[in-house]
């Protein structure tokens, strides 16, 4: 039995070095999806209104095909972080269903 001093000359630090560089390797792999994916989205901000340009309050905004949701407060107003290609669904009761690209 060989006995190696502690260092890089060890051969089995060589192999742990060597797993640990595979393991960053598959983390940044698996972790690349999720930042690309992030940087699609964008924020939208809007404000809802009705007859007389009123605002309408408690109506939802949806990005469709998702579960990204938001409600408009007592002044119309929302904010919604959705993709950059998605569709906002608005809806309400007493209200038409909306979608806007």
């Amino acid at each position: 039995m060989k006995i190696y001093p502690l260092g890089e000359n060890n051969p089995q630090n060589k192999k742990l070095k060597l797993v640990q560089q595979k393991w960053k390797m598959l983390l940044c792999a698996m972790l690349l999806p999720f930042c690309m994916y992030a940087q699609d989205k964008i924020k939208v901000t809007g404000r809802v209104t009705g007859e007389g340009n009123l605002p309408v309050q408690n109506v939802s905004v949806v990005e469709k095909g998702s579960a990204t949701g938001a409600v408009t407060d007592e002044n119309g107003n929302f904010t919604i972080s959705v993709s950059k290609t998605g569709t906002l669904v608005f809806s309400s009761l007493n209200y038409v269903p909306q979608e806007v690209k």
